[in-house]
């Protein structure tokens, strides 16, 4: 990972990913349990009840539906619980709109990389390792992911 501050003291964090050749991933797919996702672009429709407070007309409560298109890159490894994912958020579009303010419309900033990392979460921890050897050492659970070995 890295951070950057540019000369014009903008703010750039995490892995980027080089998506224009990545594969665009849409509708049903089948999904192995404690496997990671091969990479490609996720496209997901949204939604998100969302509340703010505008001086002037207090807070507002609006419900927002639309899509997010994330780029995700290849594992770092096979392995569920070790391997990393790391994922930019590409495309993004949200649709609200209340009587205080009427539409609003929320994007992206293509100037900023929006960046994120995916990881085994540690209940998941607990069901692999059930399933591979029908329970996990408190030792085991309390060290969590290690790192890949290559």
């Amino acid at each position: 990972m890295a951070t950057l501050v540019t000369s014009e003291g903008k703010v750039s964090s995490g892995v980027p990913i080089d998506y224009p050749m990545l594969a665009d991933l849409y509708g049903p797919r089948q999904v192995q349990p404690f496997t990671p996702p091969p990479t490609g672009i996720d496209n997901l429709g949204i939604s998100s009840r969302d509340s703010f407070y505008i001086p002037g007309k207090g807070e507002i409560t609006v419900d927002f539906t639309g899509y997010v298109r994330v780029a995700r890159s290849q594992p770092s490894c096979s392995d569920w619980v070790n391997a990393e994912v790391y994922t930019n958020l590409i495309e993004m579009r949200m649709v609200g709109r209340t009587d205080a303010v009427g539409e609003i419309i929320v994007t992206l900033n293509h100037e900023y990389l929006s960046t994120g990392q995916l990881r085994t979460p540690f209940e998941d921890l607990d069901k692999q390792a059930e399933l591979r050897h029908g329970h996990i050492s408190r030792r085991a659970r309390a060290r969590g992911p290690t790192a890949c070995r290559q």
